[in-house]
């Protein structure tokens, strides 16, 4: 969430000229806004989550044999 983030350019009368003619200058139109940022996996993430997968079923190898070791 950010507060006060630039939406759009105004364009505001700030007051006139010597002439009498409008004088414009522009404003940032702040509002309250979400960014939001999506991404695709990507290699890196299919390999963690194998690296994960590896661990695991180490764990259960080495379990299995510590039991088979055992009875």
């Amino acid at each position: 969430m950010k507060n006060d983030f630039p939406v759009r350019i105004e364009q505001k009368q700030t007051g006139t000229d010597d002439e009498g003619n409008p004088v414009y200058s522009n404003v940032e139109a702040l509002a309250d806004v979400v960014i939001v940022e999506y991404r695709t996996p990507n290699i890196q993430d299919k390999i963690q989550s194998q690296v994960e997968e590896i661990k695991s079923l180490r764990a259960t190898v080495d379990t299995l044999i510590l039991s088979g070791l055992e009875g």
